[in-house]
């Protein structure tokens, strides 16, 4: 397993262990960003078409929970989801 520092709430690092297969799958989207119309310019891993876009996971999140259909949609946060598949993990 790898280890990185992603910059948390207030300049803080978390930490997030990854599989071989995840840091594979990482640098394979690295690599093809400028094919994929990506430019160069832009520093976000989750990177847009614009020089300095990025996907806003809470709006990814809700936009896909409001398509679902999903009553309350301002409930489905991603830690909540963490909870969640947590939960799962240790019932399955």
């Amino acid at each position: 397993m790898d280890m990185v520092q992603l910059p948390g709430k207030r300049n803080r690092c978390v930490p997030m262990q990854m599989t071989p297969e995840v840091g594979r799958a990482m640098d394979l989207l690295v690599k093809t960003r400028t094919q994929c119309g990506i430019p160069s310019e832009n520093k976000y891993f989750f990177a847009t078409d614009s020089d300095d876009g990025y996907f806003d996971s809470w709006l990814v999140l809700h936009n896909l929970a409001r398509d679902a259909g999903v009553a309350n949609t301002r409930l489905v946060t991603s830690r909540m989801l963490r909870k969640y598949v947590a939960t799962l993990a240790q019932v399955l």
